[in-house]
């Protein structure tokens, strides 16, 4: 007998406590044959209160039909939350079904009354505690500074951002690559009415970037993002769906080199 994803995560929602556990269905473009063509997964989580801590746990599974229950789930997570002098304190960690002895985790700290934020990544297991990243933000009345360093790779990035007026913002970046070369980058956003924002984005080694953003109703949007001589990005957010397209510019070779996703979240 098949088993579904959907029947094995039906079963742990029944059996969690009050809260009403929320599925959410991402389906995206395959070869459409049958159900494992359109990639389907479906995400569940649920929330409680122990001691204090706020609670959310969850599970990502395929969405398919088997006769091995056990290779439905794809990943296990918790995060615990609490708020602590005017601290907001989480930590999250996460597991791969495949490989249970090893865990993923995120530690983080924010103040919003002194517009601070902490957040450290990394991973564990039985004899191994690494951290992988660090990165904070800290806000100075209208600038923004958000440094990250990748303990692994040895790449860094500082950045700053400052609202001018008018719906003007600037931001420049400087990033250490992993062979200690430099690159910079600088953004100057631009709101146009009430829907249109415009950002152009130069860079140290002469690329260009240009993001328009047309805000929609309800908080949808489309994104359209040109990189200078390498390709078209479209970004369309229409309500549970969702829509990349990226057309390459280089060595154009019409409709067959366009790369097309489509996603749609389904609640229940």
């Amino acid at each position: 007998m098949k088993i579904s994803a959907l029947v094995v995560i039906g079963i742990l929602a029944s059996a969690s406590a009050s809260n009403y556990p929320k599925f959410t269905v991402h389906i995206q473009d395959g070869n459409f044959a049958d159900l494992d063509g359109l990639r389907p997964t479906v995400k569940w989580e649920s929330t409680c209160e122990s001691k204090g801590f706020d609670i959310k746990y969850g599970a990502d599974a395929k969405a398919c039909l088997t006769t091995d229950i056990l290779s439905l789930p794809q990943t296990f997570w918790g995060k615990f939350s609490r708020k602590v002098g005017g601290w907001n304190l989480s930590t999250k960690a996460s597991v791969q079904a495949d490989n249970l002895k090893n865990s993923k985790y995120e530690i983080s700290a924010d103040n919003e009354e002194n517009d601070f934020s902490i957040k450290m990544l990394g991973s564990a297991g039985k004899d191994d505690f690494s951290v992988s990243s660090v990165e904070n933000t800290m806000g100075f009345s209208k600038v923004t500074e958000r440094a990250k360093y990748n303990f692994q790779t040895k790449e860094a990035e500082l950045t700053l951002g400052c609202d001018v007026k008018d719906g003007t913002y600037v931001q420049s970046s400087t990033f250490l690559d992993s062979d200690r070369s430099v690159r910079e980058e600088v953004t100057v956003a631009q709101l146009i009415g009430d829907n249109h924002r415009i950002a152009p984005t130069v860079t140290s080694d002469k690329d260009l970037k240009l993001e328009w953003k047309y805000l929609l109703e309800g908080g949808d949007y489309v994104t359209t993002t040109y990189r200078l001589k390498d390709s078209l990005d479209v970004k369309w957010r229409d309500g549970p769906w969702t829509v990349n397209m990226n057309v390459p510019l280089e060595g154009y070779v019409g409709v067959a080199g366009t790369n097309v996703n489509i996603k749609r979240d389904l609640n229940f």
